[in-house]
């Protein structure tokens, strides 16, 4: 308690010094204690909840800078601030304070679950989608051509893979700033207007995030290199698409979906065409609850919201799924997306070829 009262009304130095004591107390239980067993997971649990309370306590306040510049720099300080700059000029200042509250909030608890061990390192899946981002971020802010779907893209999957790591440890409205910060700047519009329009803030991201990501320059090359084979696929995709155009092929690339939905805009099918996007963003992730979450989406934009998109016994079938297992399966909206494709299929195979698109 009188910890508590000091950090509600201290300086920002004592603040952070006492974060620093708490620091120095868990490490010498971690050390030193000659407790039993239980003692020292409950007093690893107590000095580690006053570690959290402290955290949130710099987010919450000016001593936020200082905390970011003791771990990252000015470079850490930089990105912040053209975060919450370009925040502004996109939105307003309310979303931009949230917004900057939100990432100094992740960072502090990013911070306290690395240097004590809760989260000792990235697995594999999230440490890729991560060097991917971060290369594709770079990348776009640095080059004369850029390209915002991928950009957002890379984000999404970031997010996706990043957020099954974070979700075990805090609570659900910590983790959920995860997703608010993300779906934010990872949205497709707001990364067109950031590289196109607001060069003071292109700049001062590219410079920070390159001199914070120095120390990983090699894993971003190898990343850079995957990355372009990827492109080089998807280029030679894009070739066997104009060649000879197919529903499937265009379904399976980013930039034919675009245009698929350019094609079929005036027509009935439409939303089938987006019940397919929407279905393949169910599918991509492997998190329980996101998957449980999206499921409940789909079902109620294209199932409930208008019944006479699919016949009765696909919908039935589809209630049955998502009534009988959690999370729900890959295979939920199968039925349906054969349905989906044979439709739009017929329309495709007739015209698509001769249109203008």
């Amino acid at each position: 308690q009188e910890s508590k009262a000091r950090l509600r009304c201290g300086t920002k130095e004592g603040r952070l010094e006492k974060l620093s004591e708490v620091d120095e107390m868990l490490d010498s239980q971690r050390r030193g204690a000659s407790s039993s067993s239980s003692s020292r997971v409950d007093s690893r649990g107590l000095l580690f909840k006053a570690k959290k309370f402290a955290a949130s306590r710099l987010s919450d306040s000016r001593t936020g800078r200082s905390f970011l510049l003791s771990h990252f720099g000015e470079p850490g300080v930089a990105i912040t601030e053209a975060l919450k700059s370009s925040a502004l000029k996109y939105g307003d200042g309310r979303t931009a304070r949230e917004l900057k509250r939100d990432v100094l909030k992740l960072v502090t608890k990013a911070v306290l679950l690395s240097s004590n061990g809760v989260v000792r390192e990235l697995g594999p899946a999230a440490k890729e989608a991560t060097f991917a981002c971060l290369s594709g971020v770079l990348e776009a802010l640095e080059a004369a051509y850029n390209d915002p779907v991928r950009v957002s893209k890379l984000i999404a999957d970031c997010h996706d893979a990043l957020l099954p790591v974070l979700q075990p440890h805090v609570r659900e409205h910590n983790w959920r700033r995860l997703t608010r910060v993300f779906r934010f700047y990872g949205d497709y519009d707001f990364v067109r207007t950031l590289l196109n329009d607001y060069d003071a803030e292109k700049q001062k991201l590219a410079k920070a995030i390159r001199e914070l990501a120095h120390p990983f320059e090699a894993e971003l090359r190898e990343t850079s290199r995957f990355l372009a084979r990827r492109l080089e696929t998807r280029l030679k995709q894009l070739h066997a698409v104009v060649e000879a155009p197919s529903l499937n092929l265009l379904l399976e690339h980013d930039r034919g979906v675009d245009v698929l939905a350019t094609f079929f805009h005036k027509s009935a099918l439409a939303k089938h065409l987006h019940f397919l996007k929407a279905v393949d963003y169910f599918e991509s992730t492997a998190n329980v609850s996101l998957r449980a979450a999206r499921a409940a989406q789909v079902k109620d934009r294209f199932f409930d919201a208008d019944p006479s998109l699919f016949p009765a016994d696909i919908r039935k079938d589809v209630d049955d799924a998502l009534h009988s297992s959690h999370p729900p399966p890959l295979r939920t909206f199968d039925a349906a997306k054969l349905d989906a494709k044979r439709r739009l299929s017929a329309v495709f195979d007739a015209s698509f070829v001769d249109s203008p698109v």
